[in-house]
């Protein structure tokens, strides 16, 4: 059993997908069919039924087990790397609609306290970086979520942050569910945390959600919405320049902003940036 066999492995059993597994693990997909097939050899058993991709229970019952060889071999790596004074590395996630946290703030304090530092910064959906959390592939995710129920995580709450009405016909008194009616909205993609929680909010207050725009980049969102071209429903934080009318909480509650980790960690770097959140210093003024 080798390490590679393990990471196409996990690439199969979290994309379901033979196609995407073998882009996720930079692999033709011949290839890596016989990284699986080598690792079924191995263990004697079938790990996958190939149409439709599903996992056997004996594919379950490694998952835990390929997921925690993994970390720890990077972990070991990194440790060494640390110890050794070569460089420190951080792997951050953050959401693109972040607003409580600054994170070039953030990173330059980490910096400071390892003058070594590398860092790599990545945005993605908040379910995909709390993946890679888990895995091993980001040190560190900030993202609006709840507290994970994986074990081997850990969080902590950074920020909260109310959502506000944008675009046009704003009304002047506190919003209502009556206000949201009728309306027009450009929204993001589906997939987003930001777009579950329009769909959830028009499916709790039974009304229509005729989407006339979907985008996939907020800023885009912010800026369609503040030519009047449709109303969207925003983190109060990020709208600045434009009208907006409050959504009190009784309507849609404000998200929490959760910086996500591993529960045991080594990597030095992380545990200087945590504390720097956990003091607030690295949020945003």
């Amino acid at each position: 059993m080798e390490l590679r066999h393990l990471a196409c492995f996990l690439a199969v059993l979290d994309t379901v997908s033979f196609t995407r597994a073998a882009e996720r693990a930079h692999l033709t997909q011949s290839g890596l069919s016989q990284q699986i097939q080598a690792l079924e050899r191995d263990l004697g058993t079938t790990l996958f039924t190939r149409r439709p991709v599903r996992p056997t229970p004996p594919a379950l019952a490694l998952e835990p087990h390929a997921r925690c060889a993994l970390a720890t071999v990077c972990e070991a790596r990194r440790a060494t790397a640390a110890a050794a004074g070569t460089h420190v590395e951080l792997r951050v996630g953050i959401i693109a609609s972040l607003t409580a946290v600054d994170p070039c703030s953030l990173l330059e304090r980490v910096r400071r306290a390892h003058p070594n530092l590398s860092v790599a910064v990545v945005q993605k959906a908040t379910d995909a970086m709390v993946e890679d959390v888990r895995d091993g592939r980001l040190d560190l995710a900030i993202a609006d979520t709840a507290p994970p129920s994986d074990p081997t995580l850990a969080s902590m709450a950074v920020g909260e942050e109310p959502f506000c009405l944008t675009g046009p016909a704003l009304p002047s008194e506190p919003i209502t569910p009556a206000n949201l009616d009728a309306r027009t909205w450009v929204a993001l993609r589906r997939g987003t945390r930001l777009r579950e929680i329009f769909d959830r909010l028009m499916e709790d207050l039974h009304l229509p959600a005729v989407v006339t725009a979907e985008v996939s980049d907020i800023r885009l969102l912010l800026r369609l919405s503040a030519v009047g071209f449709a109303n969207a429903i925003v983190p109060a934080p990020m709208v600045s320049r434009c009208p907006a009318t409050p959504i009190p909480a009784t309507v849609l509650p404000p998200r929490t902003l959760r910086a996500v980790h591993l529960s045991r960690h080594r990597n030095p770097a992380l545990a200087t940036c945590l504390h720097i959140l956990h003091s607030g210093a690295g949020l945003a003024s």
